[in-house]
């Protein structure tokens, strides 16, 4: 009997077995996989670990692999520990080329020499990007690499600096923002891995003194290229005038500056947020409408098309093309990563191997996380190979259904698998990439389909081509016909975004997700797409766990934020609901804690009956807990806090207050940043901005 039952739990393991022995070709695909568990290890770490300890422990590995060479079930467990150990070393030593100085307090007004990086002229005024030379009260060795300073729209700012520019200016720095909440998104960190050390704002209009002088080879080339986009910006904006020139300069130069506020409220809330940056959909129109433009040309000349591979060709000027764009539209890491996957699928071509696989986007995946390990944690990252690996799939399984059949398939046969290919891309991108889009933003757009089935196509047929023939008149002075044109299909484009996003329910908040959730849905998708045999379908009961466990976060959600400088609170009701003592204040946190809370409108202010229980300088609230709340902001009434509430925040100083069983006072607030509670009968339980950071470079410790 005993082994009757060994048998029957073993069947199931000897099934995985076979599975796995018969997916010998796809086990390569998990490499990425791999060496983004190694820099997902990384940053879990809450202090930052030995600098070599990575390069060190890949390179054991490596020797073990060899070592082990002749035992192939050693090395299968071997390979998936030295991929992981390979992306921790590449994050390790990509953080120590970005290593810079990080400002660690408020410094300002001070007097700022630098030498001006780039300049984005925005709705609300204009940002400037500077390395500094010299900063008042600061040593050099205390400078950092770059600075980023924004221009009140109040203020004149000076429409004849460039990129290259030496200026003056004075200004107020601040430290690099953390999260609104503890887990929430860094920004801090992505600034550090671009080397932005400080933010802040200007006082006056910087001041020129003197033009760009000789800096190395990389520095001159950027900053031409910078200077260039401006005036290829410039131009298309004075072909297309209002918004529609605004987002065709987007689309041609990657400047993104002049679209407004409610151009991108709109395109963000009805899924067409990402035809605004260049990503991969940007960079395989290029690619296609120069492929085969360049063929079709070819084809006619009977002597090239019958003695020369102009399909190689074709594909080589498509390349060259790509790379012209990437350099012309600023080369941010988004359209490096859309670049890079784009640019195998044309090398692949003219290799003779197949154009789209896995392993395609498998190649690029890793050469990616070698190269820029840092991008695993941002959406457009995870969104975009997301999008791809999803497609891929399903066009290996489904994609005979949508071909063509040369000789047999009319104009309307053409036309249905046309549509049906469209709508299917659309469905399985937009399925693949919701989960994503609702755990950074926090948000889910209803009618992104529809969206989508509208715009994409009007893209792809218009805008694009429109503005590749811009491109390419452009030396001879005759692209304002191509812009004309470009500029009408952007206009229609955005015509759809504000119907859509007009709808009713058109957007709907997401409220905030556990990590593991998100893990759980990634881990189950990419067992069903990088596997083929039927045990791939087993992805779906981790998808659906995930689900289930976001959906039940809220019950989990705390009971009280505090924003780290102790402005603003949030405060959990009786009815569950939390309430907060300004709006007006802390604008980037209440809108975080919003839709963190699965709000779109905002949360509620803190009242009693029809009157504000709030004054500038006490609110005090009633906790779900029973536990009464009060956020004191005067040293005056700092005794009467202690005395009304059991649990005080205070952004004074709050040494003498006694009783409450929890004070925090601008001491705490200034050294862990903002809070998250979870209040208890007897206990209240404490998460904090830097504890959730630790000690890493990009989060200095305070005093």
């Amino acid at each position: 009997m005993f082994l009757q039952h060994a048998g029957a739990l073993l069947h199931p393991l000897r099934a995985i077995g076979e599975n796995f022995r018969n997916e010998r070709g796809r086990w390569a695909l998990w490499a990425p996989v791999f060496l983004g568990l190694g820099v997902g290890i990384y940053f879990s770490l809450p202090v930052e670990p030995w600098r070599w300890f990575g390069v060190v422990a890949a390179g054991g590995l490596g020797l073990l692999l060899y070592l082990f060479r002749l035992k192939p079930a050693i090395q299968l467990l071997l390979i998936p520990v030295f991929l992981s150990a390979t992306g921790f070393s590449a994050i390790q030593i990509r953080s120590l080329t970005r290593h810079a100085p990080v400002l660690a307090e408020r410094l300002g007004p001070v007097n700022i020499s630098g030498r001006l990086i780039a300049v984005e002229r925005q709705e609300a005024g204009v940002r400037y990007l500077i390395a500094p030379t010299a900063i008042e009260r600061l040593s050099p060795a205390q400078i950092p690499a770059r600075i980023r300073l924004r221009l009140s729209g109040k203020s004149r700012a000076d429409m004849t600096l460039a990129a290259g520019d030496r200026v003056w200016l004075r200004g107020v720095l601040l430290p690099p923002p953390g999260p609104v909440s503890p887990g929430g998104f860094d920004y801090g960190r992505m600034l550090w891995f671009e080397r932005i050390g400080a933010v802040g704002y200007i006082l006056s209009p910087p001041r020129k003194r003197g033009a760009a002088g000789h800096e190395d080879i990389w520095s001159e080339t950027s900053l031409r290229l910078t200077a260039f986009r401006d005036r290829l910006t410039a131009r298309v904006m004075a072909a297309i005038p209002g918004e529609s020139g605004a987002v065709a300069a987007a689309l041609m130069t990657g400047d993104r500056a002049a679209i407004s506020r409610p151009v991108n409220d709109a395109m963000k809330n009805s899924g067409l947020a990402h035809l605004l940056s260049i990503s991969g959909l940007h960079m395989g129109m290029v690619a296609g409408i120069l492929f085969f433009s360049l063929r079709a040309l070819l084809a006619m000349i009977e002597p090239v098309a019958l003695r020369y591979p102009i399909k190689k060709w074709s594909a080589g000027f498509a390349l060259a093309g790509l790379l012209l764009y990437l350099l012309i539209s600023g080369a941010s890491i988004p359209t490096q990563r859309s670049f890079l996957m784009t640019g195998l699928v044309l090398t692949a071509v003219m290799l003779d191997r197949k154009a789209i696989s896995m392993r395609s986007v498998m190649l690029a995946a890793c050469a990616l996380l070698l190269l820029t390990p840092e991008s695993l944690y941002s959406a457009s990252f995870q969104m975009s190979f997301a999008a791809v690996i999803a497609l891929v799939a399903v066009y290996e399984r489904f994609g005979a259904q949508f071909s063509y059949n040369d000789g047999e398939d009319g104009w309307f046969i053409r036309g249905l698998k046309y549509m049906g290919a469209t709508l299917c891309t659309s469905l399985v991108a937009g399925l693949a990439t919701a989960p994503f889009a609702a755990f950074h933003f926090n948000r889910y757009t209803v009618y992104g389909l529809l969206a989508n089935m509208l715009a994409v196509p009007l893209t792809g047929v218009v805008i694009m081509p429109s503005a590749v023939a811009a491109f390419l008149l452009m030396p001879f002075g005759l692209d304002h016909w191509a812009l004309w044109v470009m500029g009408i299909g952007v206009h229609w484009m955005l015509e759809i975004a504000y119907w859509v996003a007009g709808l009713p329910g058109a957007v709907i908040a997401a409220g905030q997700a556990p990590d593991a959730a998100l893990l759980l849905i990634v881990g189950g998708g990419l067992w069903l797409c990088l596997w083929e045999r039927g045990w791939r379908m087993g992805g779906l009961a981790p998808m659906v766990i995930g689900l289930c466990l976001w959906l039940a976060s809220a019950v989990f959600r705390p009971d009280i934020l505090v924003e780290g400088q102790g402005r603003v609170i949030a405060v959990r009701n009786a009815n569950g609901d939390m309430e907060v003592n300004s709006r007006r204040m802390a604008r980037h946190a209440n809108k975080e804690w919003a839709l963190q809370e699965g709000l779109m409108q905002g949360m509620p202010l803190r009242r009693e009956g029809s009157a504000r229980a709030c004054d500038p300088s006490l609110c005090l609230f009633a906790a779900r807990s029973g536990d009464r709340v009060a956020l004191v902001r005067d040293s005056i009434r700092l005794q009467e806090a202690c005395a009304r509430a059991s649990i005080v925040i205070a952004s004074v100083k709050a040494e003498s207050c006694q009783g409450p069983r929890l004070v925090l006072d601008a001491d705490d607030l200034s050294r862990n940043g903002a809070h998250a509670m979870w209040l208890t009968s007897d206990d209240v339980i404490l998460e904090t901005v830097s504890g959730e950071r630790g000690r890493r470079p990009w989060a200095p410790a305070k005093e």
